[in-house]
């Protein structure tokens, strides 16, 4: 039992090598857990025994003195004792249900031997024929992140009550052991019994101070808790120091909170930092609401963007996100197995009406709620991780776990399993992630595919619907450019030929294109224009070749222009020869219009000297109200070839082109920039465009069925770009 071999003596527990030995827990260094002696009678014992263990040279001796100082609380169930000590009054609105367990008043009492507990309860916690329990959490140490992780407290040690029939059946102290995770119900383990008594609505316990590893002049933090096993419970509403100072749970959890967010301004749009107004303008996707019986896991919108090697994510639930829940067990953790707990048990099998609700078979958290991204780098769903109910196959995962919405674990991890379904994750690494109310955001460099899984400490589930599903690898929302002159285009919607800087990107409703010439050449006459010739349907015998501005185009006798769209300076124009000028010319003919800029749809900046030519062109091209599929599209399947060209129209000369051409007053394009699609992949847009010179270089629009993932290198030309000024 405890001798010196087993227990607490030199060997085993709290002895020399381990435990509270020398160098370990409460030797000279520091008080332990774990008490130094143990004894048939030890609640009597500690009336009139204190011990030291002193070590010399390897020598343990033990000093023992009397002392006869006793308690002014007898632990009899009776309250005349506690008469003058302050009492701490349950002040919050919450009630529950069973007013057997609704705590009203609590209080303790120090002294140089015991730690003394009471409550008070609206109505007898033990009178009922099912078994009710009293908690009391003790922090020791005021540190929140030792211990078993409380709301507001971090226990390192538990007090548990429990009884039915007008009896308390268990009265059993624990200690949590610190190699658990804070949030690991499991984590404590039996200490010893502890003397409790209750009579009508009263409880009272008594814990000598070595048990604890604590003296009368440590300040030590104490937290009530109730529950019945219906599933029903009750927290005080106040942490009581026994320095005589007290703060509400409320009031330390928003504290935690606040020291939980993990900031991060990289200079992109959205910044982490709780504040989610910088999603307001997001593409969201939404999931079903009402899937799950658990609010707080029931997903409702999530989205991303991305932003150079930063991905974005951002989820919203029904309820409070990453809330799960102060005592995740509503029965004692011991119990004597010939008395029956006949109350009904509060555990529900997770319903069959959530998505893939029992088919993702993930670790359970323990007081935590979490949430879950897969991340599908390489586009390949039989590679990486993957189970039955998820459509991708994972090489990343970021997991978030938390309680009272406060972040307990935040990383993105690698996969590296040998089995697909092997739970099985190295290389982790912090993130940042940032959670107020329902909503999170978070930051990581981890992007492709993705698949949300949310799951609560009950064991509910709820994941992003399989219909919902979008494989997007790009920025999302798209990046909408304001038509003034100024570059607000990102890093990868822009390239820089030959110290010519062209700009182009898209969203849902226009395609954007820029360059940074000067309209006006300097003076001298120039009249001088950013071109765009537009290829719809590459491969195809439709479109235009002929030249336009004495400018032509032939790329293998197969690829011909459907459009060209002009803007700046051009010769020929009214409205003092500067706008938009465009043509359509799917009809083997082109066919101009004068002025484009009397269309809302259209806009246009030209800059003379300083800014960037800037040029808005509606996917629906002729405002007819809708986007044909020879318009722009955002289909997946449906892509574009342009060709970007600087030209001076007064003469006819071609001074600049990407890609790049020779110049002159006569220029064959002999190649073009290929999109495979213009939808909401806006992702490294310079890096994923091809250079083709013949029709037999266009991919098969039918092979193409997702988004390009993989960079496409741009075949470099070192033309030299030349430019006539008159």
């Amino acid at each position: 039992g405890n001798g010196l071999t087993n227990g607490n003596g030199l060997t085993n527990g709290n002895g020399l090598t381990n435990g509270n030995g020398l160098t370990n827990g409460a030797g000279i260094g520091g008080y332990s857990k774990v008490p130094l002696i143990r004894t048939a009678n030890r609640n009597a014992m500690a009336a009139t025994v204190s011990a030291f263990l002193l070590l010399f040279a390897g020598v343990s001796l033990f000093f023992l003195w009397d002392s006869n100082e006793t308690s002014q609380i007898t632990v009899d169930g009776k309250t005349n004792d506690w008469n003058g000590i302050k009492k701490f009054r349950d002040n919050d609105d919450f009630k529950p249900e069973n007013s057997n367990i609704d705590i009203y008043e609590t209080s303790y009492y120090l002294d140089n031997v015991y730690l003394s507990f009471y409550a008070e309860i609206e109505e007898p916690i033990f009178a009922t024929s099912s078994a009710n329990i009293l908690r009391i959490l003790i922090d020791i140490d005021n540190n929140p992140e030792s211990g078993f992780m409380g709301p507001g407290i971090g226990a390192d040690y538990l007090l548990e009550i429990s009884g039915q029939n007008q009896a308390i059946v268990v009265s059993n102290l624990y200690v949590f052991d610190d190699g658990n995770e804070i949030t690991d119900w499991n984590g404590f383990n039996p200490l010893s019994t502890i003397n409790s008594r209750s009579i009508g609505n009263h409880v009272e316990s008594q814990v000598p101070l070595f048990d604890l590893g604590i003296t009368k002049n440590d300040k030590i933090s104490l937290l009530w808790q109730t529950n019945d096993s219906y599933g029903s419970s009750d927290i005080n509403s106040v942490i009581i120091g026994t320095d005589g100072t007290s703060v509400t749970v409320v009031e330390e959890i928003e504290s935690m909170k606040k020291e939980q967010i993990y900031y991060e301004d990289n200079g992109h749009h959205i910044v982490i930092d709780g504040d989610f107004s910088d999603w307001m303008s997001a593409n969201k996707y939404s999931d079903g609401v009402g899937d799950v019986p658990n609010q707080n896991i029931d997903l409702v919108e999530y989205s991303r963007q991305i932003y150079n090697q930063d991905t974005y994510y951002y989820v919203n639930v029904e309820g409070s996100i990453l809330n799960g829940i102060a005592i995740p067990r509503d029965t004692p953790r011991n119990y004597p197995s010939g008395l029956a707990n006949t109350g009904s048990s509060s555990a529900i099998s997770p319903s069959n009406g959530g998505v893939s609700s029992q088919q993702i078979d993930l670790p359970v958290d323990k007081n935590t709620d979490s949430i879950r991204f897969f991340v599908d780098e390489d586009n390949n769903e039989e590679t990486g991780y993957r189970v039955q109910g998820m459509p991708i196959g994972a090489e990343k995962m970021i997991e978030i776990e938390g309680v009272y919405g406060i972040i307990t674990k935040r990383v993105l991890c690698e996969f590296d399993g040998e089995l697909r379904n092997s739970w099985s994750w190295t290389s982790c690494e912090l993130i940042s992630a940032a959670v107020q109310d329902g909503e999170i955001e978070l930051s990581a460099q981890a992007r492709g595919n993705y698949f949300i899984h949310l799951i609560s400490w009950d064991d509910y589930k709820d994941s992003s619907l399989a219909d919902a599903y979008m494989p997007i690898s790009g920025r999302d929302p798209y990046n909408t450019i304001t038509i003034d002159g100024t570059d607000d285009f990102e890093s990868d919607e822009k390239t820089s030929v030959d110290s010519q800087t062209w700009y182009m990107t898209w969203d849902a409703t226009n395609i954007y294109f820029g360059s940074d010439m000067d309209a006006d050449g300097g003076g001298g006459g120039d009249e001088n224009a950013l071109a765009i010739f537009i290829d719809m349907n590459p491969g195809t015998e439709d479109g235009h070749t002929a030249s336009a501005y004495d400018i032509s185009w032939n790329i293998d006798d197969a690829i011909k222009y459907d459009y060209i769209a002009m803007v700046g300076k051009i010769d020929g124009m009214s409205e003092g020869e500067n706008g938009i000028k465009v043509a359509d010319c799917s009809g083997g003919s082109c066919s101009w219009t004068e002025n484009k800029e009397d269309h809302s749809d259209w806009d246009a900046n030209i800059a003379w000297g300083s800014g960037i030519n800037e040029l808005q062109v509606p996917r629906d091209w002729d405002d007819s109200g809708s986007i044909d599929s020879d318009e722009f599209p955002t289909d997946q399947n449906d892509g574009a070839c342009f060709t970007f060209a600087l030209v001076n129209t007064g003469n006819s000369w071609v001074w600049g082109s990407y890609p790049n051409q020779d110049s002159g007053s006569d220029v064959t394009f002999t190649e073009c920039l290929y999109w495979s699609e213009l939808n909401a992949d806006v992702d490294d847009v310079f890096s994923e465009v091809e250079v083709i010179d013949e029709a037999a270089d266009i991919p098969e629009f039918s092979t193409i069925l997702m988004p390009i993932v993989s960079v496409i290198a741009i075949i470099g030309l070192n033309y030299r770009n030349r430019r006539k000024l008159e």
